[in-house]
């Protein structure tokens, strides 16, 4: 009895991978894109609130409202860091939008950039966080400053400015936690082992 050989295409090994099967690098991709494009923005908005802090701040003095010698301590460390912060985070952030864009192309170097970038956010971001923490409180300080040795009017300002305070804060903390959660993410799924696998594949 003759038998023909099979023309069909080979079985395939559940264990391999197929070229271009899996869905997550455009998921992961495309997320990783979205995450830049609000990083550069950030960047771009510390920039220029610096700027309108700094002058906010020259205001209250030019209106005797604020100390002169404290107003222009606070900007000369302010500033500097403000702007630092907008800087190096805006080029951590074009670093992780070339990562997701070869990432969506499939290319085995978009790993390693977006890696470089975790560490990167991660360590950046806490420097720069905890480094204006108190900062933050100082500024709250100056501009709450004529509302709480006011009287009649400005004496009912002081609970907002004082929640105005807190929430500063808690803003500071909870883009801490953004920080820590979003570069653990990136790190923890390309450190899978079947992603790792997966990976390897591309060119």
């Amino acid at each position: 009895m003759q038998t023909t050989s099979p023309t069909g295409p080979p079985p395939v090994n559940p264990g391999t991978f197929q070229p271009n099967s899996s869905k997550w690098p455009k998921t992961i991709g495309i997320l990783a894109i979205v995450m830049a494009l609000i990083g550069l923005t950030g960047g771009l908005f510390r920039l220029l609130s610096a700027v309108l802090q700094k002058v906010q701040l020259e205001n209250l003095v030019k209106m005797k409202l604020a100390d002169a010698t404290a107003v222009h301590s606070f900007i000369a460390q302010w500033i500097p860091l403000q702007t630092g912060f907008g800087v190096v985070m805006g080029a951590i952030a074009i670093l992780l939008l070339l990562g997701g864009i070869l990432l969506l192309k499939r290319r085995k170097v978009s790993v390693t950039i977006i890696r470089v970038w975790a560490i990167a956010y991660l360590i950046g971001g806490f420097y720069f966080l905890i480094r204006s923490l108190p900062l933050v409180s100082r500024q709250m300080e100056l501009v709450m400053t004529p509302a709480m040795q006011g009287k009649g009017d400005a004496l009912q300002m002081r609970p907002l400015m004082e929640g105005v305070a807190i929430g500063a804060k808690i803003g500071v903390g909870l883009a801490l936690v953004w920080v820590l959660v979003c570069s653990l993410f990136f790190l923890i799924w390309f450190g899978r082992r079947r992603i790792r696998e997966e990976t390897k594949t591309w060119n």
